[in-house]
Formats: structure tokens, C-alpha cells, sequence
């Protein structure tokens, strides 16, 4: 038995538009749909979608989509990761295989993601629905970006006690003379001068001996009169014996810089090991519960609040780090640091590790797998231009990347000058880069209290835009995934203040004296293995299981056009093939690890392993959960079970803002994209599109 559909105009006067029909079987079995009768849509009524629109909501322009992209995607390791890896792995030689990554895997992830969510206009968990049986990469996305947010965030808030600290006159890193530096702490200067010091032909003076210990705290003096009576006695006899006396004193493998030691001491009060948190420091708790209340403030009406401030986070980090390269490039040495971090090295091309190295910072720096793009894009109008965004802003976050790495290395080349070494000798990568390196090379600068808020300025917006996206992304799952309860303005607002106040006090253990050991542990497990597995996952489930063709059309409905056949080799072959080489790769070279010279205990790293456990492992559990599901409800036998969870659950189908579309550009005699939009309202459900349509 079938049920034709017919609309009614609400003039009253039918305006025939469209010759398409669906006939949807009673027996259960999926609708099935030709095209046998002329239908008017409009009927559809704009008041009714209007009203769905403003209860999840949605950006009240595109600008806000893109800039939201821009500072989501533009983070922290823009800053300290890509250009550390682009000295690391050849100089300019590494954009080959950083370009190539882009092509190959960046755009076409970040064009899977945001395409996925504007047609289904849902968060990460109920956007699922397209392929319930995966419903499981949902349900991680989800936990892997609480956890993300929870020590994502600790980076913030160092960003905000370092800026705090640079509103003063003096630098509180810029020498040995404070509470918490201990008689290792030296000047990276005054160990060069040491050098300078033992290779003079004759005795230097006695001032020249005194200034090496200018820095250093007093009680950390040795008698220095008797001790410089001592070498000018043996100066011409025994150097062996003056090398052996002051090595210690300025020796670089166990001495600390300022810098190393205000980080280490004052800012963490780091514990001796994982195993003794201790107490927390309170100044960072404090700066914790800032930067969650920013988070919240800023998210407390979802995107219609944050729309409006990502035209500030997105932007002015460009005008700050504008200002830090034009201020390096004219420091003395800028030049020498510059040179190292571009000069091409193409043998560095026959090493696997740089092309795995190119790919992961690729899917890392524009957060594709971890859902924050699925769940930005479902706010959207549904025809918005996803296409012109895959392109534009992957491309915009790698060339910030490479722009961000000139203010880094001017630095660099500027501390190496000051110190007469080589950069490779300054150089270090990941978060020692931004809290021990760089503030180095700032307190050498013509007014450093100035250049150091500017950067840690940058650094707070750069982080907490980062954050506003992937909170978002957690409220938007749990939200859609319980809209019944939770979509209610005052509900939401309790929902969003709720969480916030949870994730503070679940990354309070990651602030307490040996909360920075935590805190590489979730960096190391969280930040790797999960989101490479998800990019396996992911593109197999869409092109795979729900079918490229039907994924295809569903992008046509939006955008008018198939996407093009690069888009349909990657999604099906070459990026789930590159993810599964990198995973194998990462797992043949995974060495335990460690923080600087200390080594965890072994339940150190079966936590790391079990945070990885937590937020992959419902990618199989549900996988199997569902599957016997279907088979106990729907299936006469097993061989019906793989046709069953291929299937896309029956709420599945375009975004609700694709009805006011086409009853908006139908009434005026515009095709809507992809030309017959099979958007339908069927018995108040929106429908599939045709079962006919091949996988």
C-alpha cells in the first residue's frame, strides 16, 4: 500500500514547483521514491522552521562560520609545534611533504566534516544517525574532546599566569636573584662568558671573575677571593685543574637558565613525580577558574553569543603576531635563526618519519576527527558554501603556521647571537618552546615586560579560541543527543554552567605540584593514538557503509555540484590508507614517555593506555551492541545483517534549515541546490532520500 504526498499552499492557491513524488511502504521496509506528481512546498511553513532554528540556532552570518574555523583551527601548536617540526624535518623541504599532506588528507577531511554536519545540522553524537552502527565515533569524539578540553585548557592557563607576570618592570625570569632560584640556576650569558673566562692567555682581572657570579644568589657564592687566589696561582701550570674547579659551577648539562627555573619552581612548584600532586597552586587554580569563566560567559547562549566575540579571537592574534615578527626580524642575529628554520634539507625527504610527521601535525592543527568541525558546520545555513571554506581555511592555518615560525626563529637566532652558539643549540620543541625558550629570548630585548605581554596576549586569545570551538563541541553533543530536556534556554544555561564548573574541577589535579607529570600523560595518550584511529574510521563509515554516492548527493543538494573525484580517491582510499600506515608506524616506534630526565612508573603509563581505551573503545563496543540489536529485531538470518547496519536510521535527512531554503528561493522560482531538493516532510518526519540511490 503507498501514500501519495500532496501540499497544500498556504494562500490557499496551489503553485505547482516540483514534479517529484515518494511512496513510502508500509511493511517497513525503507520508503521508496519516484518521481510521478507535481508537488507544492509551500506549505512548508517558515514559521515552524524558524521557531526549530531558534532553538538550536544558527550563525547569523557566514563570516561567523569562517572566522570560527580560523580560531579553532589557529591554536597554541601553530606556534611551538610547526615551526620546531619544519627546522626538525629539512627547512623549506618540509612544506613538501606538509603540502602534499594538505591536498591529500587536510581539505579533504576538513570538506568530509563540514559537509556532514551542514547537511544534518547535528552535534557529533546525533549526527550519527546517517550510520547508527558508528554512532561509537559520536560517543568518542565526544569523551576524547572533554578530555581535550580539560587539559587543553592548563595550557591557557599558563598563558594567563605568564601574561599577569609581564605587567611589571622587570621580568621576573630575567635573572638568579629570586626566592625560588636555586644555586643551579645561571644565566645562559654568564655560562658563556665561563668560556670566554678559561680560554684568556692571561689572568683576567678579578672583576671579570666576580661578574660570572653577578646572577647568582649569595649564598650560592663560593669565597671568591680565595678561590680566584687559587687559579692565579696555577694559571700558566695546571688549566686541568681550573676546568675541573669551576666546571661544575657552569657546566650546561645540570645548570638551569632563569627562565627553565621560574617555570619549573615558581610557576608549577613542580613534586618530584606523578605519584605526589601534593597541594595546589593556588595562583594557577585561580587563573584556571578565569579561564573557565571566559569559556562560560562567552558560551552561555551557545554560538549566537560566540559569534560575536570570534571576530576579536580570530583576528587580533594576527595583529599581535604581526607585531612580534616585525619586532624579531630587526633584532641583531634575526637573520642567522630565520635562515636555519628555512634552509631546505631534501635528504631529510627519505626519512618516513617526516612524512609521518607532516600528516599528523596536518590532521592535528585543523583538529579534524576530533568532531569540532561537525559540530560548528551543523549551524549553518544548509546551502552555505562548505567547498570555499575547505579550501580557504585549511590553507590560512598552514600559512599562519609558516608565518608564525618567523617571530619564533628571529628570537632564536637572537638568543643564539647574545650567546654565541649555533640555534640548533636554543632550539627546543612543544610547550618548553613557549614557556622557557621564547620568555629566554624576550627578557634579552629592548623593553621586555612590553614584547612578553604581547605574547602571551596572543597566546591566550590563540588558546581560549581554540577552546571556545571544542567546549562547544561537548555542549552541542550531549545537548542535541538530549534535546528534549536540555534545549531549554534556562536548562542550558544550568547544562553549560554545570559542565564548566566540572571541567574546572577535574583539571584541578593537573594544577597541583605534580599536576604538570598528569598533564603529559593526557598530552602524550590523548593528543595521538584516539584521533588517528578516528581518521580510519570515519571516512570507511561515510564512503564506505553509508555510501559515497549517497554522501555525494547529499553534498549536491547543498551545493549543486558532485564533489570533485580527489575528494571521493581520498575519502575512500588514499586517507584511511595514509592513517592506518601512520598508526602502524607510531605503534612499531612507540617508546614510554617521559619529562624531561624523569621516567613514570609503570601505572603512569597503563593510565595513559586506559584513557586511550576509554575514549576509542565505544567505537567497537557500540559497533557490536548494534549489530546484535539489529540482527535480534530485524533480521530473519544473519546474512540479512550487514544489508541492516548499512542502513541509515530513519530520522536521518537533511538539516531543518534546507525546508526554509527551499520554500524561500521555490517561491521566487529558484531551484534550490542540487536542483529537486527530495527534502521532504513526510508524515511530520524528514525522510531519507531515495533508497534507490546506489552505495
Amino acid at each position: 500500500m503507498e501514500k501519495p504526498i500532496s501540499v497544500e499552499s498556504q494562500e490557499g492557491t496551489s503553485t505547482i514547483l516540483n514534479t517529484i513524488s515518494a511512496t513510502v511502504e508500509i511493511n517497513g521496509s525503507p520508503p521508496s521514491y519516484e518521481l510521478c506528481k507535481k508537488v507544492d512546498t509551500n506549505s512548508v511553513s517558515e514559521e515552524s522552521i524558524s521557531s526549530e532554528e531558534a532553538a538550536r540556532g544558527t550563525w547569523e552570518s557566514p563570516i561567523q562560520f569562517f572566522f570560527t574555523c580560523i580560531g579553532y583551527a589557529v591554536g597554541l601548536g601553530n606556534v611551538w609545534r610547526f615551526p620546531y617540526l619544519c627546522y626538525k624535518n629539512g627547512g623549506g623541504a618540509f612544506l613538501i611533504p606538509y603540502g602534499l599532506s594538505l591536498l591529500l588528507i587536510g581539505i579533504p577531511y576538513f570538506f568530509l566534516e563540514i559537509s556532514l554536519g551542514q547537511y544534518g545540522g547535528l552535534g557529533p553524537l546525533s549526527i550519527w544517525n546517517v550510520s547508527p552502527v558508528f554512532k561509537g565515533i559520536g560517543y568518542s569524539t565526544t569523551i576524547l574532546g572533554s578530555f581535550m578540553c580539560i587539559y587543553y585548557n592548563i595550557i591557557v592557563t599558563y598563558s594567563l599566569h605568564y601574561f599577569f607576570s609581564s605587567l611589571r618592570a622587570v621580568l621576573p625570569w630575567h635573572d638568579c636573584s629570586n626566592p625560588w632560584n636555586t644555586c643551579s640556576c645561571r644565566s645562559t650569558i654568564v655560562q658563556n662568558n665561563f668560556s670566554h673566562f678559561v680560554h684568556n692567555a692571561g689572568v683576567p682581572a678579578f672583576e671579570e671573575f666576580e661578574g660570572l657570579f653577578n646572577d647568582t644568589k649569595p649564598e650560592c657564592r663560593p669565597n671568591l677571593t680565595e678561590l680566584y687566589d687559587e687559579i692565579d696561582r696555577v694559571w700558566d701550570s695546571d688549566k686541568t685543574w681550573i676546568n675541573d674547579k669551576l666546571h661544575h659551577m657552569f657546566n650546561h648539562t645540570y645548570l638551569k637558565t632563569p627562565s627553565e627555573e621560574y617555570f619549573f619552581n615558581r610557576v608549577l612548584k613542580i613534586s618530584s613525580g606523578i605519584d605526589k600532586l601534593e597541594n595546589i597552586q593556588w595562583e594557577l587554580a585561580v587563573c584556571l577558574f578565569i579561564t573557565w569563566a571566559i569559556i562560560f560567559l562567552v558560551l552561555i547562549r551557545g554560538i549566537q553569543s560566540m559569534g560575536k566575540v570570534v571576530y576579536f579571537t580570530s583576528l587580533f592574534p594576527y595583529v599581535l603576531l604581526t607585531a612580534l615578527v616585525v619586532r624579531g626580524v630587526t633584532l641583531e642575529g634575526a637573520m642567522k635563526g630565520i635562515y636555519f628554520y628555512i634552509k631546505p634539507n631534501i635528504s631529510k625527504l627519505s626519512d618516513p618519519n617526516v612524512w609521518k610527521d607532516a600528516v599528523v601535525q596536518i590532521l592535528f592543527s585543523l583538529c579534524a576527527c576530533s568532531g569540532g568541525l561537525v559540530t560548528m558546520s551543523s549551524y549553518n545555513h544548509f546551502n552555505h558554501n562548505t567547498l570555499r571554506d575547505a579550501l580557504v581555511v585549511p590553507v590560512i592555518n598552514c600559512l599562519t603556521s609558516f608565518y608564525a615560525g618567523f617571530a619564533t626563529f628571529s628570537v632564536l637566532g637572537f638568543m643564539a647571537h647574545q650567546k654565541g652558539v649555533s640555534v640548533e643549540k636554543v632550539i627546543t620543541g612543544g610547550p618548553g618552546l613557549a614557556f622557557i625558550v621564547y620568555p629566554e629570548g624576550i627578557s634579552r630585548m629592548p623593553l621586555p615586560p612590553v614584547w612578553s605581554a604581547l605574547f602571551f596576549l596572543m597566546m591566550l586569545i590563540l588558546g581560549l579560541s581554540t577552546m571556545f570551538s571544542g567546549t562547544e563541541l561537548v555542549f552541542t553533543a550531549l545537548i542535541d543527543d538530549y534535546a528534549s530536556v536540555l534545549r531549554k534556554k534556562r536548562t542550558s544555561i544550568q547544562f553549560r554552567l554545570s559542565m564548566s564548573i566540572a571541567f574546572f574541577l577535574v583539571g584541578l589535579p593537573m594544577v597541583t605540584y605534580g599536576g604538570h607529570y598528569l598533564l603529559n600523560i593526557f598530552d602524550t595518550f590523548i593528543g595521538g593514538f584516539p584521533f588517528l584511529f578516528i581518521g580510519i574510521i570515519e571516512p570507511i563509515a561515510i564512503t564506505w557503509f553509508y555510501g559515497y554516492n549517497k554522501f555525494a548527493a547529499d553534498i549536491e543538494m547543498m551545493l549543486g555540484r558532485r564533489p570533485w573525484f580527489l575528494f571521493r580517491a581520498c575519502w575512500c582510499f588514499l586517507a584511511p590508507a595514509a592513517m592506518l600506515c601512520i598508526s602502524a608506524t607510531s605503534i612499531w616506534q612507540y617508546k614510554n614517555p617521559t619529562l624531561g630526565s624523569y621516567i613514570y612508573p609503570d601505572w603512569a603509563y597503563d593510565l595513559g593506555w586506559g584513557f586511550v581505551g576509554f575514549g576509542t573503545g565505544s567505537i567497537p563496543c557500540y559497533f557490536i551492541y548494534y549489530s546484535i540489536k539489529i540482527y535480534r529485531k530485524d533480521c530473519d538470518s544473519i546474512k540479512d545483517l550487514p544489508k541492516r547496519i548499512c542502513e541509515s536510521s530513519p530520522h536521518w535527512g537533511p538539516s531543518p534549515t534546507s525546508r526554509l531554503v527551499e520554500k524561500r528561493k521555490s517561491s521566487v522560482g529558484i531551484n534550490t541546490h542540487g536542483k529537486d531538493n527530495l527534502a521532504f516532510h513526510i508524515d511530520g518526519k524528514w525522510r531519507n532520500k531515495p533508497s534507490s540511490t546506489p552505495n
